[in-house]
């Protein structure tokens, strides 16, 4: 009983073994190592189409593929990508620009309201806000916000529901009632 390797012939047994090991280790330009999914790039060797399966371009080009678009250079690539972080880059100036201009003219708002006060013989107020109104969050740092949320947070008493406004006599009772009206349980 012989076995026959798929694809090969019986005689030829010997011989495809050396040309298998010889064809995996020094691809040629007749075994070359391709990759389809990106306009047949031709890598030299198994690590470096390894290193392009890694590459971003590769990755890209995968993408498109699911998406039914052709695959493109990497020069094509390269100056997308160079697009890109220019265009997020103008975007980002263009919001700092706008940050510091708004921020200019609150300070000139700020000044100018000085100045008037100055002139009707008002005394100079401290920088504190009136009451209704809300500071400027995006100005503030994150333990500014805090602190601000801390002294204007509503205070709760023991009795009161977590849930509602509602107040109950004692702790028991409105324990009671968070668990009837909302399922809280402890």
């Amino acid at each position: 009983m012989a076995f026959i390797v798929h694809g090969a012939s019986f005689h030829g047994q010997a011989d495809l073994g050396a040309d298998l090991s010889t064809m995996a280790s020094q691809p040629s330009s007749k075994n070359s190592l391709i990759c389809t999914g990106c306009n047949n790039f031709e890598a030299g060797s198994h690590d470096d189409l390894k290193e392009h399966y890694r590459t971003e371009w590769h990755r890209h080009n995968l993408k498109r593929k699911v998406a039914g678009l052709a695959p493109i250079d990497s020069d094509v690539f390269e100056e997308r990508v160079a697009s890109y972080v220019s265009e997020k880059d103008q975007a980002r100036g263009k919001k700092k620009e706008h940050l510091s201009k708004k921020a200019r003219e609150k300070q000139d708002k700020r000044d100018q309201q000085a100045r008037e006060r100055q002139a009707s013989g008002q005394p100079e107020r401290a920088e504190q806000q009136p009451e209704n109104e809300l500071p400027d969050f995006s100005e503030m740092t994150e333990e500014e916000f805090m602190d601000w949320k801390v002294a204007h947070s509503e205070k709760l008493e023991i009795t009161d529901s977590l849930f509602d406004r509602h107040r109950s006599e004692n702790f028991s009772e409105s324990l009671e009632y968070m668990a009837k009206q909302f399922g809280f349980f402890v």
